[in-house]
């Protein structure tokens, strides 16, 4: 089952623009996988189409000789776009591979852990009273768990500042929504371990479920650290 494309397509959801990736096949089995990157997806597009040269004419089942392939045949690797755009075309190959037998994905990979899933969407407010407001709406409409930001500027000027306000956003949105909708906050990769460390005594008696990158997620010593 030979590779003969591999493409991308994009597709606006409202909040961002999402990155998909399209393998086909001589076989007429086509696999796709998802690759996107916030505010880098040309860049993700681009990346897809340099990796996947190599790829044309290749047996699309071989999924971990192909991967090897495509992470070592270049001078360059890692990085979150080229990482990104990696991970797209082995969803891709993993999908074309499920459809060839038959069977859904999770099957190949060692079969379900579990019949359910929890969901969780996004919360922003400019003021603790606006978080707090947008989680009970949220909660009213039925959602049992959301993730918040963490508020930025304000960490380059005055640690201390910043650290409280986290915590009198948390204190107001807690009081709104109670203790059984679980919490999560995203630091977006814009820490350093001590500065993630201090966060996390503060989030701590708010009993969040996760802090979401807390620094940049190539630095691995770091996250350690942070662990």
């Amino acid at each position: 089952m030979q590779i003969t494309s591999v493409t991308t397509r994009l597709a606006y959801g409202g909040r961002q623009t999402w990155v998909f990736v399209v393998v086909e096949t001589d076989a007429g089995i086509t696999g796709v996988g998802e690759a996107s990157v916030e505010g880098k997806e040309q860049a993700v597009c681009s990346a897809v189409a340099d990796l996947s040269r190599p790829l044309l004419g290749r047996d699309a089942r071989r999924i971990e000789h192909n991967w090897q392939i495509l992470y070592r045949h270049g001078f360059w690797r890692g990085g979150i776009v080229l990482d990104s755009a990696l991970s797209g075309i082995e969803q891709a190959l993993w999908d074309i591979a499920g459809k060839d037998l038959g069977v859904p994905v999770y099957r190949l990979l060692g079969g379900a852990c579990r019949d359910r899933i929890q969901l969780y969407t996004h919360c922003g407010g400019a003021t603790p009273e606006d978080l707090a407001a947008r989680a009970k709406e949220l909660v009213d409409r039925g959602w049992g768990a959301l993730k918040i930001g963490c508020p930025g500027p304000e960490l380059y000027a005055n640690e201390r500042r910043w650290l409280d306000a986290i915590d009198e956003r948390l204190g107001v949105l807690r009081g709104a929504v109670g203790q059984d909708v679980q919490v999560m906050m995203d630091a977006h990769g814009r820490l350093t371990a001590g500065q993630a460390i201090r966060l996390l005594h503060v989030l701590k008696p708010w009993d969040l479920a996760f802090l979401e990158e807390p620094v940049p997620p190539e630095n691995v010593d770091e996250l350690m650290r942070v662990s």
